[in-house]
């Protein structure tokens, strides 16, 4: 995998997420934990190792296989390297696509995530102690 662009704070990530619509705690901190799985939060990351030969883009590991959003928009993967709003928006739809369960992220079904869930909730805090001007832990 090539961990290339800028690499995010948890906080950072978080803010993506809870914009793209992952609201409330629990789905807030684990797509940021998965994401330290998939990538350690780099907004260029690139893994083109998959088995099946797809290629997995951004800071969330979109698969290349899945090219259209739901509302049939074309996916610029070009975009998923560089813009980590845009890739938490595009992974929010396979979320909710999903039926909002995280199944579709290796890092989810098979727990590498867990080890970076205290991570991510202190992105959560921060991003919240940012917010309302206090000082970031």
């Amino acid at each position: 995998m090539a961990l290339d662009g800028r690499q995010m704070l948890p906080r950072e990530a978080y803010g993506h997420a809870l914009k793209a619509g992952w609201t409330g705690a629990q789905p807030g901190h684990v797509i940021v934990a998965i994401g330290i799985a998939e990538s350690n939060l780099f907004i260029g990351a690139v893994n083109p190792d998959n088995e099946d030969g797809s290629v997995d883009r951004g800071w969330l590991q979109y698969n290349s296989k899945r090219t259209r959003l739901r509302n049939g928009t074309l996916v610029d993967f070009a975009r998923l390297l560089v813009d980590p709003a845009y890739c938490a928006a595009c992974c929010f739809d396979l979320y909710k696509e999903r039926g909002f369960v995280f199944t579709p992220w290796a890092a989810f079904t098979s727990k590498r995530h867990e080890p970076h869930l205290e991570r991510a909730l202190d992105g959560q805090r921060n991003y919240w102690r940012e917010t309302y001007g206090l000082p970031v832990r």
